[in-house]
């Protein structure tokens, strides 16, 4: 039986791809833990892992989520964050080139 690991094989598909930075979002576990970001930075990919307060703030619709919640602010507050700071925005400079999703 063959076994996969997601971090690998989103690792590859990024190098694929040639995605040079992408947004990590899930578990708080997952955004300050390095056993994801880090093989992904050791592929030269820039990992951007949201500050502490918007980590929070993640977690506690990640865990609404995992308990069968689900409300559009939900799907704002992503769409918001994938466009990153307002200086950015302003600016008119991409956050990252993809986003990533991890629960």
């Amino acid at each position: 039986m063959p076994f996969f690991h997601a971090v690998t094989l989103t690792r590859d598909h990024l190098i694929r791809e040639a995605v040079g930075s992408v947004l990590l979002l899930g578990t708080k576990f997952t955004m300050e833990d390095d056993f994801f970001a880090g093989p992904l930075a050791a592929a030269g990919i820039r990992v951007i892992v949201p500050d502490a307060s918007e980590r929070e703030e993640i977690q506690a619709i990640q865990s609404r989520l995992a308990r069968g919640e689900m409300e559009e602010s939900f799907r704002e507050y992503v769409k918001r964050r994938s466009k990153g700071t307002p200086d950015r925005r302003r600016r008119g400079t991409p956050f990252s080139d993809n986003m990533m999703l991890v629960c």
